[in-house]
C-alpha cells in the first residue's frame, strides 16, 4: 500500500500539474469577473440612459438608435434572452422606421445577425456577431 503509482509523464500529481490546474482555475474565475464587469457596466450605461430621458422628457433629444440597440442586444444575449428583429430591439428609444435603418446599417457593418426564429417562423431573431460582441466588449472594458 505505500506504493507510489508511476507516472510515465512525470507530472501525475506534480506541482505542475497542479499548478496547471490552479492557473486554469485562476483564468476561469478572471474571465467570469470581467464578464460581470462588463455587464453590469452595460446595464448601468443603459439605464443612465433611460434615467436620461426620463428627467429630460424628451428622448429624442439624445437619440442614438444605433447604440441603444446594441447596449440592448448585449444585455439580452448576456442573459442568454432572444431579441425579434421586428418588435423587442423597436421601440426602445426610437421609432420603428428609425430603428429598422439602423438595423439594417448595424448588420451592413457586420455588427449583427438576425436568422429566422425556428420555432416561430414568421419572426426572426437579432444577435450580435462575435465582431460586435468584441467592439462592446472593448468599450465596456474601458470603465
Amino acid at each position: 500500500m505505500g506504493e507510489s503509482i508511476k507516472d510515465p509523464a512525470g507530472s501525475f500529481g506534480s506541482a505542475a500539474l497542479l499548478g496547471r490546474g490552479q492557473a486554469a482555475c485562476d483564468a476561469a474565475l478572471k474571465d467570469q469577473v470581467l464578464k460581470a464587469h462588463r455587464l453590469t457596466t452595460c446595464k448601468k450605461i443603459y439605464d443612465l440612459l433611460r434615467s436620461r430621458d426620463q428627467v429630460f422628457k424628451t428622448p429624442q433629444l439624445f437619440s442614438d438608435p444605433a447604440w441603444d440597440i446594441l447596449l440592448d442586444l448585449y444585455l439580452n444575449q448576456a442573459l442568454n434572452k432572444q431579441v425579434a428583429k421586428t418588435n423587442d430591439v423597436v421601440g426602445r428609444s426610437s421609432a420603428h422606421a428609425v430603428a429598422m435603418r439602423w438595423l439594417l446599417v448595424l448588420k451592413k457593418e457586420g455588427l449583427i445577425t438576425w436568422a429566422d426564429d425556428p420555432v416561430d417562423g414568421r419572426r426572426q431573431l437579432v444577435t450580435l456577431t462575435d465582431e460586435g460582441m468584441q467592439k462592446i466588449n472593448d468599450v465596456l472594458d474601458r470603465f
